[in-house]
């Protein structure tokens, strides 16, 4: 139980100093204090820090049940997104309408503890912060009940539990305990047996992993919850070396409804499909599988002495993919800087167009993240005029009028 941690400054327990001293590592250093959202800032400001930002390595079990809360927490009522933000950077039982009759109250609180772990997850943070929000979590569900009502926050414990406070054993049971909750309706089972699934498949447990997903493939043949099942267990089948199953899985995802699934099945197919050799030895592709499991699972300390081999002695097709994936585990270990240069490099090198147009994208991602804005807009123009073909051209073009926008709202606050 997280009540039995002790949680004093001086007792706190780090996270790597390395990033890399364990398989699981995070960050360098404690974060400082969470910053607040301004009660003013525009909608569109408050959109790109909360929900826009692309997580180059958001992990494994990162699930729609509680980000529903982060939408909730924009959109607020009437409208207005910048209401529940005035809510959540108070302390809602401060309200004088007290909590039975004020009804942000219940939004107000899971706002809260989203938003909390939200801005831990952009920054190296102390194992402490992660055991004060899943404290909090704790006690929101002792107060308020394993319901329905609440699952996205049972969800959101889960996932501190399992990747951030390396509990696996404590998420699966939990998880296990939500699926058998009277009352849910099909939408919401079907998350939590996906992430559930996703829970299975971090702790190697593949065997059941597969069972779930096809289950839920199954159960959802027309939805984006049934494609992306189909689309994990295919990457499953990749992991395990199992490359034409794999290709021919994502080769039928190519037109799922949702963009994203469709992106990353057109990417991981081309992938194999430029690199398998149909007489030849695919020891090298089998092994960039077995790599990127290791990377699914956080053992950076494994991964990134693996990757250097692959970049180092593979053909350019497998080095290149590689080269990205050393990009992600950088990110994910908040070294941005190493990441940019990589990617810059990647960008200049590859002969690749696909290759080329993702180092570009993630490349941009990282200035904006550092605050280059100019830097990002250039990258995500060249994406749109020079890799119009790209699976990123669209989002490109999107994310620069973004900044575009931001660029003119400040010329007329000036």
């Amino acid at each position: 139980d997280i009540a039995h941690e002790n949680r004093g400054p001086h007792m706190a327990e780090r996270l790597d100093e390395t990033c890399l001293s364990n398989g699981r590592g995070y960050g360098k250093k404690a974060i400082g204090p969470s910053r607040k959202f301004p009660q003013d800032a525009p909608s569109r400001q408050v959109k790109s820090r909360m929900t826009n930002e692309k997580f180059l390595f958001p992990g494994p079990g990162v699930h729609g049940l509680f980000k529903e809360i982060a939408k909730l927490f924009l959109k607020g009522r009437n409208g207005n997104p910048c209401r529940m933000v005035a809510a959540a950077n108070k302390d809602p039982r401060h309200d004088g309408k007290g909590k039975e009759n004020n009804p942000f109250y219940l939004p107000a609180r899971k706002g809260i503890l989203t938003c909390r772990y939200e801005q831990l997850r952009q920054s190296p943070a102390d194992r402490s912060d992660y055991l004060q929000i899943a404290g909090d979590c704790e006690k929101y569900m002792q107060e308020f009940g394993y319901t329905p009502t609440n699952i996205d926050i049972l969800s959101l414990l889960a996932e501190l539990y399992a990747y951030r406070l390396q509990r696996p054993d404590s998420a699966d049971r939990l998880l296990d305990k939500a699926i058998r909750m009277p009352r849910l309706n099909s939408n919401t089972l079907s998350q939590l047996k996906s992430q559930r699934a996703d829970l299975l498949t971090f702790m190697d447990n593949p065997w059941e992993a597969t069972i779930l997903y096809t289950q839920l493939e199954k159960a959802n043949p027309n939805n984006d919850i049934g494609y992306e099942a189909k689309l994990k267990k295919a990457m499953l089948a990749y992991y395990a070396g199992d490359l034409l199953w794999a290709k021919a899985q994502f080769d039928v995802l190519k037109g799922a409804t949702s963009k994203l699934i469709s992106n990353d099945a057109i990417q991981m197919s081309h992938f194999i499909h430029m690199n398998y050799e149909a007489e030849g030895d695919n020891r090298d592709l089998e092994k960039m599988g077995r790599t990127e499991y290791l990377l699914y699972k956080q053992q950076f300390q494994e991964v990134l002495p693996r990757l250097d081999s692959l970049i180092g002695h593979c053909s350019p097709g497998i080095s290149d993919y590689a080269t990205l994936q050393k990009a992600r585990s950088l990110c994910a270990c908040f070294q941005d800087e190493e990441a940019a240069k990589l990617l810059s490099e990647l960008k200049d090198r590859s002969e690749q167009v696909y290759i080329k147009a993702e180092a570009l994208f993630q490349l941009a991602g990282l200035k904006r993240k550092q605050k280059e804005l100019q830097q990002a807009k250039e990258l995500y123009r060249l994406l749109v005029t020079d890799y119009s073909g790209s699976v990123y051209s669209i989002e490109a073009a999107k994310l620069y009028r973004d900044l575009e926008a931001g660029e003119q709202t400040e010329v007329n606050n000036l």
